[in-house]
Formats: structure tokens, C-alpha cells, sequence
């Protein structure tokens, strides 16, 4: 298999519903690629997935009488249109020919010659013009995107903020590793780490976080012998500000896939006990999996409705409480978060609210609540936040919440720390 048709092939998953990073991993192991190619299908999948909108923004009025494309032909033909636009290390006879040649050879083969005459069209006249004005309708195109969200932002943010968020959303996002103390240091990791073809940097703020910048570490030597873990650096921020500590009770709330679980027990030094708990069994499990490698034993994991007080459980000094989201801060890593429908995010915000009052009755006297997701609209972050206040005086907000914008080496994300008087 190519490396086109790996990507045609995950993009027309996503289109059906999926996730990009599962679709598109999936058929990478599939097509066996070598190295190279591998990364020409990683760039054409997100890249597409990046430019979506403005892609069909070019592509829908060359189209005129011609009918609808299926997914497969409209995702080739935006795959074509991707490569002469934004990929200058790809020659533009490669870039028609390819994507033509992807065609014949699917289902929709009639659609061959359609797709050659566009791309050649677009290939002599040039990238036509976006619309510029400062509304949430150009925005949307620009920055390849949903209408709707750009409203949300703008109304939220303002214009300006809203743009930079969502141009700053085009930028990669990086593979960034926590380290596990108990096993290694950071510098006997990149060593490690080195010596199986991957490089890795500091980041900054973050003694025990590793920026991935070359190679992969999917089931690598290190992984396997529980170095690390994978956790964006946002996600670590917010595990700093738990202050976990040896000896603690620590409830970890909403836990898959099981990044702060495993950073909470080893900033416990594995000492105590640390509590995790999510709505499905699978992913439960996963967590489990995940901190038997790590040789984390002070962790349990079970399946769980955070909406619904277990009054077994006890009490804990600290209690995690990072609640399902629209995921918008995760644009950088899912693009397709972009083009989801609109939703009701007060009605979300309602449930959010349920999952943080019933977090509530975990937290000791003296003890720490936490509120963290990885969106960036108010009405799931700061209205979730003072509503809760306003409502159990026992708390009080400890320092401002936390509001991390997508770019360098995070994503979007949010957090409030509380303490139970």
C-alpha cells in the first residue's frame, strides 16, 4: 500500500466518524511503510484534516454541475489540492498524477478524469482568494473550521484572540514524555532513547519532561520497560498543581487514558495510594495495564460514574476531577475536533457541574479539589468554576485558574485548584 492510499484510507475513516490518531495508525501498520513514506502519509492525513474547510472552499465551486463526489473521491481530491497548495517539496505533476492515479484504482474509477481536469485547473490559475473580513464566516474559512466554534471563541476571546487560537491550531504538536522517577532520569532516557533512534529535549518548566523531536517511541525498548509515559506538558502543569505527595490518598477522577493517574503515584514516590476511576471498564483496564509497566502498585483502577457518590471510597487529600469536554484545546493533536457539530456547552457545563459537585464530597478537610479539562470555552471552565463556588462554601479557589492556550510544547487546557476548609 502506498503512502497516498494509507492516507486516503484514514481520512475517509475520520470522514465515517473515527479518530484521526487511531485511523491513521491503524493503516500505517497495515501498509508496512518504510520510514519516509510513513511520514508522507502522516503530513497528507493531518494536513487535509488541518485545511479541510478552506480545501472545500476551493474545491466546491470548480465543481459547479458535477454532482456530489463520494468520500473517497472528495478526500483524494482534497489530498490533491492539499499537495499543490501547501507542499512544496512535492512537484505538482507528482501531486495530479498520484491522486489520479489513486482514484482509478478505487471504486469510484469513473472519477479519474474529473479529478485530473480540476487539479490541472487549479494547477494553472493558483490558489483563488479567502475571504478577509473580520467575521466568524471568513474565519471559518481561513482558519478551517467550523462556523459555529469560531462564534463561541469570538464571543469569548474576541476576534483577535479567537484568530491567533485557532491559526496557532495549524502548528504540529508535540510528542511530549514524562519521565518516570522511579525507573530513570532524563538523561539516562535520552540516552535511551538515543540509542533506539529518537531525540529528545527539555522543556522548560518541567524537570521531568521530554519533548520528542526526531524518531517514534511507540513500543520501543524504553516504553516497554516502563520509563515513561506519554502526557502533553499541559497535562503535567496540572499534575504539579495537585501537589501530590509521599504517603497521600489521591482520587483521580475521569482517568483514562491514565497520564495523570501515573504521574500523581510517582510524584507519591509510589507510596500511599492513588485511586482511579473511569466510566469504562475497557479503559480502566488500560490504566491498570498502564501502571503495572510503569511498576506502579500504588494505583487502583476501576470502572465508575463519577456523576455517582460511592461513599466507600472514603476520603482523600487530593481529588483529581478532570471532567469529559468539547476537547477544543486538543485541536493541534485532533483536528477533527474542528468540524464537529454544534453542541449545547451549557448543557455540557451542567454535567461537568454534577461530576465536580459529587468530586466534592471525596476531599478531607484541609484537602484539594481539582477541575481541569482540555477546552478553552468559559462556559465549561469559568462558569463550571464559580458556580461550584457559589454553591459549597466549604471551598475556596487557591490562586487563579489556569488557562493554557495550544501552542509551544501544550495544548489548550484548564484548571482551577479548591481547597475544603
Amino acid at each position: 500500500m502506498s503512502a497516498r492510499r494509507a492516507a486516503l484510507r484514514a481520512l475517509t475513516a475520520v470522514e465515517a466518524g473515527g479518530w484521526s490518531n487511531r485511523a491513521l495508525d491503524r493503516e500505517l501498520r497495515r501498509a508496512a511503510l518504510t520510514p519516509e513514506d510513513a511520514k508522507l502519509a502522516t503530513a497528507l492525513c493531518y494536513g487535509v484534516l488541518d485545511r479541510k474547510r478552506t480545501l472545500d472552499y476551493v474545491i466546491d465551486p470548480m465543481l459547479k454541475g458535477n454532482g456530489k463526489l463520494s468520500p473517497t473521491v472528495r478526500n483524494a481530491l482534497r489530498m490533491g489540492v492539499y499537495q499543490l497548495l501547501y507542499m512544496d517539496r512535492v512537484p505538482d505533476f507528482a501531486a495530479v498524477s498520484e491522486t489520479v492515479e489513486l482514484v482509478k484504482r478505487s471504486r469510484d474509477a469513473r472519477a479519474g478524469g474529473l479529478v485530473n481536469a480540476l487539479l490541472r485547473r487549479l494547477q494553472r490559475e493558483g490558489m483563488p482568494s479567502l475571504p478577509q473580513e473580520r467575521t466568524a464566516a471568513a474565519l471559518s474559512v481561513r482558519a478551517s473550521c467550523e462556523e459555529w466554534l469560531c462564534a463561541r471563541l469570538i464571543a469569548d476571546w474576541g476576534f483577535d484572540a479567537a484568530e491567533r487560537l485557532l491559526t496557532a491550531a495549524f502548528d504540529p504538536s508535540p510528542l511530549t514524555l514524562r519521565v518516570n522517577p522511579l525507573r530513570t532520569t532524563p538523561a539516562a532516557l535520552k540516552e535511551a532513547l538515543a540509542a533506539e533512534g529518537a531525540t529528545a529535549g527539555e522543556v522548560e518548566g518541567l524537570p521531568l519532561a521530554l519533548r520528542l523531536t526526531e524518531g517514534g517511541v511507540e513500543g520501543s525498548g524504553a516504553y516497554r520497560r516502563g520509563l515513561f509515559h506519554v502526557q502533553d506538558a499541559a497535562s503535567q502543569r496540572c499534575c504539579a498543581a495537585v501537589e501530590a505527595r509521599p504517603g497521600m490518598a489521591v482520587l483521580d477522577l475521569c482517568a483514562a487514558p491514565g497520564g495523570k493517574t501515573f504521574t500523581l503515584a510517582e510524584d507519591m514516590q509510589n507510596t500511599g495510594r492513588v485511586t482511579a476511576r473511569d466510566l469504562s471498564p475497557a479503559r480502566a483496564g488500560l490504566i491498570a495495564e498502564g501502571a503495572e509497566r510503569l511498576g506502579l502498585t500504588c494505583v487502583t483502577a476501576r470502572a465508575a460514574d463519577a456523576a455517582v457518590f460511592d461513599p466507600a471510597l472514603g476520603l482523600f487529600d487530593r481529588v483529581l476531577c478532570d471532567v469529559p469536554c468539547s476537547g477544543i484545546g486538543d485541536i493541534r493533536r485532533k483536528p477533527e475536533i474542528k468540524y464537529k457539530p454544534a453542541f449545547d456547552a451549557e448543557a455540557l457545563g451542567r454535567i461537568q457541574s454534577a461530576i465536580l459537585s459529587c468530586a466534592a464530597s471525596y476531599v478531607a478537610p484541609g484537602g484539594r479539589l481539582i477541575y481541569s479539562t482540555c477546552t478553552l470555552l468559559k462556559a465549561e471552565n469559568e462558569a463550571v468554576t464559580a458556580a461550584f463556588l457559589a454553591a459549597h462554601d466549604g471551598f475556596r479557589l487557591l490562586g487563579e485558574p489556569v488557562l493554557q492556550w495550544p501552542g509551544g510544547a501544550g495544548d489548550g487546557f484548564y484548571y482551577a485548584v479548591m481547597e475544603r476548609k
